[in-house]
């Protein structure tokens, strides 16, 4: 058996600068969220250190993702989720925060990542506890703002109202993760920059809105799509 622990790009002592952060850089989640995922990470390593060594069988790996987008996701307070609720909807659209930037990616290519990852703690020899950042690699910082925009563009003939309502609750303005040890090493990249990755889960959620009794085939072809997509990319490599 195998552990792998999937965490969140919030697990590291956020110093609201450009810099991406490291793997090797300082754990330390200032807000409930991020420190509970933080002290998720703390227990595995605790256990991997104590435990899970000389003879053990279980090897452990920590899972770092920045923000995901992609099709059938319906949890509340979620920017795609709102956005597209508001271009088929005809919904105002209340932004939280609307300068703060994240590593937006897809799902596909973060559950390819994943699947390298599992792949890679399978075959590897020694049982010490790391980590790996899934992140995209060639697109610069977009704002939620930003992907707004980038959506209203793709559906001009909708009328879409947009509110920025900021939150009183804190938080993390900027995020970005350095994702070149799982390129270096896992072989990942993701495979969709922010503007097809837009695209593909505004198609989804069209899909979902206007011919909702054939959204499990459309999301099946989907996902077989992707697979075919890496499958060619990963070959090459």
């Amino acid at each position: 058996m195998n552990i792998l622990n999937i965490t969140t790009d919030k697990v590291y002592e956020n110093k609201e600068w450009s810099y991406s952060y490291r793997e090797s850089d300082i754990l330390g989640g200032v807000d409930p969220y991020s420190a509970s995922k933080t002290c998720s990470e703390l227990i595995t390593k605790s256990y991997s250190n104590t435990y899970f060594t000389n003879d053990c069988p279980i090897k452990t790996l920590a899972l770092r993702a920045g923000n995901v987008i992609g099709g059938g996701d319906f949890s509340k307070d979620r920017i795609m989720v709102d956005l597209t609720a508001s271009i088929f909807n005809q919904k105002d659209l209340d932004i939280r925060n609307p300068d703060a930037t994240r590593p937006w990616q897809n799902i596909f290519d973060l559950l390819y990542g994943y699947l390298l990852a599992a792949k890679y703690l399978e075959n590897r020899d020694h049982r010490n506890f790391d980590s790996f950042n899934f992140s995209p690699l060639n697109d610069s910082p977009v704002s939620v703002r930003e992907i707004c925009d980038k959506c209203f563009k793709i559906y001009p003939d909708k009328k879409m109202r947009v509110k920025f309502n900021p939150d009183p609750i804190k938080e993390t303005q900027s995020l970005q993760l350095n994702a070149e040890l799982a390129q270096n090493v896992l072989g990942w990249k993701n495979l969709f920059p922010i503007q097809e990755n837009l695209q593909v889960t505004l198609n989804w959620y069209h899909q979902y809105y206007t011919n909702n009794q054939n959204i499990k085939e459309y999301s099946i072809s989907s996902m077989k799509d992707y697979f075919k997509k890496a499958q060619k990319f990963y070959q090459k490599q």
